[in-house]
């Protein structure tokens, strides 16, 4: 986009982007944010993060707003922050469209609420706003939350209230005009889009009958379900499912209505992606409201406490929790990862970590996944270096290169007469000799 200037169409080597069909809010964002901050990972990461940032403000909003005090919603940021799922990889540090449409999502959700609690139509007209930048993120995927809606309006008799209001029905229309407009409008561009969306972004990537992705479908039901209990929300996902327990035997149990509003979101949610195809990080829009859940939760059974005692060693036991966990996320987040358990990720870090040392010439051999690579390519070209990508060894006499698979290593050397000048993290640097 900042080399061509089209931000309808997303492009990859230099073509119409047909491998990734989502919309491109987060990619405009991303190209605004390389343009004032160079390439480099910050500023491809920063978007994400940033939404990241404001997921945790919104929901210590929103619990303060529907409970008068602010405990709700520290003790839901303190889990959220905490949870392995939501720090760890294709989480919200990773520049990926998950934490920015976690953030549109939770806000429709929390919204939504707001709505059918005070029917003020300013709340309504909100969830639309995130509903479709959240569309606008990442296709259709906030749209799993509109059902539960549908049966909460149901549940509470303000289904035909809500769809003839006419607020209702303009934001309707508005979104409908601006999702086809677009769709429209990328196909005018780039014709075939919309038939690569049919088949490879809606109901057969879901299914795991798309022919462009790989899917986790040896994993069964309980995939998700099983990962939040034993690694991405534990032990959060235990607790929260044990003191849901008197929210459903006790009517009168405090804030009882919102914990049943947000429970049904994340229960219908983890239905259906467990019914679709298996990628780990495809939960990660349910944790804020998890926290949420559990941090209301954890404060009312803290108000309930009378013993000062027993409050003091409940406190002590959370944030023992807390502590552990956080400590765990912040491992995850600063230790290094082990760097050769990938090619294209050994590569990166060898160019970053490298970049000041290499010549201003150099191919990059890379015959798989190659494209987190072309962010160094760009860098070099700026810093007027000429770095190049290539699947294959078409190497002249002179030219220094850097190859990390061992096939093509051996490969190299055989062919051509090269001389090593520097190797690690199971990367080599080499120079074909005259």
């Amino acid at each position: 986009m900042i080399e061509n200037n089209d931000f309808v169409t997303r492009h990859f080597e230099g073509k119409p982007d047909m491998w990734e069909l989502k919309p491109p809010f987060l990619v405009w964002l991303q190209a605004l944010s390389l343009k004032f901050l160079g390439y480099n990972e910050i500023a491809a990461r920063l978007p994400s993060f940033a939404f990241a940032i404001l997921t945790v403000l919104l929901i210590i909003f929103f619990a303060n707003k529907v409970t008068a005090s602010i405990l709700s919603g520290i003790t839901a940021s303190l889990i959220l922050v905490s949870a392995f799922g939501f720090t760890a990889e294709h989480g919200v540090r990773y520049g990926d469209h998950e934490a920015v449409i976690t953030f549109f999502s939770t806000g429709f959700v929390l919204f939504s609420y707001l709505f059918f609690d005070t029917q003020k139509s300013k709340y309504l007209i909100y969830c639309f706003i995130f509903l479709f930048l959240g569309w606008f993120t990442k296709s259709i995927v906030i749209f799993m939350f509109v059902p539960p809606l549908l049966i909460w309006a149901l549940i509470n008799k303000q289904f035909i209230h809500t769809i003839f209001n006419k607020y209702f029905l303009g934001a309707l229309i508005s979104l409908t005009i601006l999702i086809a407009s677009y769709y429209i409008l990328r196909e005018n561009k780039s014709p075939g889009y919309i038939k690569e969306v049919l088949e490879n972004e809606l109901l057969f990537r879901y299914i795991g009958k798309s022919e462009k992705y790989i899917y986790q479908n040896q994993y069964n039901y309980l995939y998700y379900i099983l990962g939040l209990i034993k690694s991405r929300f534990v032990p959060y996902f235990s607790i929260l499912l044990v003191s849901l327990i008197p929210v459903f035997l006790f009517k009168n149990f405090n804030y009882r209505r919102l914990i049943l509003f947000l429970s049904i979101n994340f229960t219908f949610f983890i239905i259906v992606i467990s019914f679709g195809t298996k990628n780990f990080w495809y939960d990660l829009p349910i944790y804020p409201i998890m926290s949420l859940t559990l941090g209301i939760l954890i404060s009312q059974y803290y108000l309930l406490i009378k013993n000062n005692l027993l409050k003091l060693a409940f406190v002590l036991l959370f944030m023992s929790i807390i502590f552990i966990k956080y400590t765990e996320a912040y491992k995850n987040t600063f230790i290094p990862e082990q760097k050769e358990n990938e090619n294209w990720r050994a590569l990166c870090y060898y160019i970053k970590e490298n970049d000041k040392n290499l010549p201003k010439k150099l191919k990059i051999v890379q015959n798989g996944y190659f494209a987190p690579l072309q962010l160094y390519v760009r860098r070099a070209k700026i810093e007027n270096k000429n770095y190049s990508l290539t699947k294959t060894l078409n190497l002249e006499k002179g030219d220094t290169f850097i190859v990390y698979d061992d096939s093509l290593k051996i490969k190299a050397i055989h062919l051509f007469n090269t001389k090593l000048l520097n190797e690690k993290y199971g990367c080599s640097l080499r120079f074909v000799e005259k």
